[in-house]
C-alpha cells in the first residue's frame, strides 16, 4: 500500500486530514481530487444503470472518481434503502480505494475462511461456491473509451467500442469459484473451476459488464461475462468477449510484472 501515498503530497495528507476531521461522518468517507489533487469532500451515489444496488453504489464511485473507504453499515443502509442483493455484502468488513500514481488500488477485507454459495444461477442452478482470502487487494486503470477488434466465427474482423472501460487485476490475495461436479461435467470448458486473474467492466449497447477472466486448475484460461444492468450471468459467453477476456488477462499480467 505504500506506493498509493505516494501519490500526494504533504499538503495534500493535510488537507484530507482536515476534511476528515470537519466532515459529517456520512460525507467524510468519500472524497474526489480537486485541481490541484487536493482532496474534496464527495458523496456517493448509485449508478442507474446497475441494478443490485451493491454492484450500482461501486460503479457509482468509479464513475464519479470517488475514493475513500466503505463500512459495512454505510454498505448496509444503502441495501436497505434501495432494495435486495444477492450479494453476501455483510461479510464485508471493509473496503477502501485510493489514488496511486499509475492506477486505483481498491482493497477488501472479508470474513476469515470465506465461502459462500455462488448467489448467480447458470441454467437454473447455482453453479457452485465462491470463496476468497481474507484480504484481497485489486490494481484499477482506467481505459476510457476503447475501441475493440475481434474476430467472428467465420474470420471476420468485427470493431467492438467499450465505453468508459475500467480494468481491474488483482494484485493479492485470491478469489476461486469452484464449480459442482456434474455441472462441470455436463459443460465441459464452458464452466469450469477458476482461480481469479482480473475483470474489466464497460458499457455497450446500453447496458454494463464486467468480463471475468483466470485460469482453471490446468492452467488453461477461463472468461465469464455478467450483465450489471440485469443482473445475470451471460451464458455461454458471446465468442467476442471470451477474446476481450483473454487479451485484457495478458495485459493485466504484463503490467503485474512490470510493477
Amino acid at each position: 500500500m505504500k506506493s498509493c501515498w505516494r501519490y500526494f503530497r504533504v499538503a495534500d495528507l493535510t488537507a484530507l486530514l482536515a476534511v476528515l476531521m470537519v466532515a459529517p461522518a456520512a460525507a467524510a468517507m468519500f472524497w474526489t481530487l480537486g485541481e490541484q489533487r487536493q482532496p474534496v469532500p464527495a458523496a456517493a451515489r448509485l449508478a442507474a444503470d446497475v441494478k443490485d444496488p451493491v454492484f450500482a453504489l461501486l460503479a457509482g464511485l468509479l464513475d464519479d472518481g470517488v475514493f475513500g473507504e466503505l463500512d459495512p453499515a454505510f454498505v448496509d443502509s444503502v441495501v436497505t434503502a434501495h432494495g435486495t442483493t444477492k450479494l453476501p455484502h455483510r461479510s464485508m468488513r471493509r473496503l477502501t480505494r485510493i489514488p496511486a500514481e499509475q492506477h486505483s488500488t481498491l482493497t477488501l477485507q472479508v470474513e476469515e475462511e470465506f465461502k459462500v454459495p455462488v448467489p448467480y444461477s447458470i441454467l437454473g442452478y447455482n453453479p457452485g461456491s465462491l470463496s476468497t482470502s481474507p484480504d484481497l487487494e485489486l490494481w484499477q486503470w482506467g481505459l476510457g473509451d476503447h475501441p475493440y477488434w475481434t474476430t467472428d466465427g467465420e474470420g471476420q474482423r468485427q470493431r467492438v467500442l467499450l465505453l468508459d472501460a475500467q480494468l481491474f487485476g488483482l494484485s493479492a490475495g485470491s478469489v476461486r469459484m469452484d464449480v459442482d461436479w456434474w455441472l462441470d461435467k455436463l459443460l465441459g470448458s464452458r464452466l469450469d473451476d477458476v482461480d481469479l486473474v482480473g475483470f474489466l467492466i464497460f458499457r455497450r449497447d446500453d447496458h454494463r459488464y464486467a468480463v471475468a477472466f483466470g485460469y482453471n486448475p490446468s492452467g488453461r484460461g477461463r472468461t465469464g461475462v455478467f450483465d450489471l444492468t440485469t443482473d445475470e450471468i451471460v451464458f455461454p459467453a458471446p465468442s467476442e468477449y471470451l477474446q476481450i477476456g483473454r487479451d485484457m488477462r495478458a495485459k493485466v499480467e504484463g503490467w503485474m510484472a512490470g510493477r
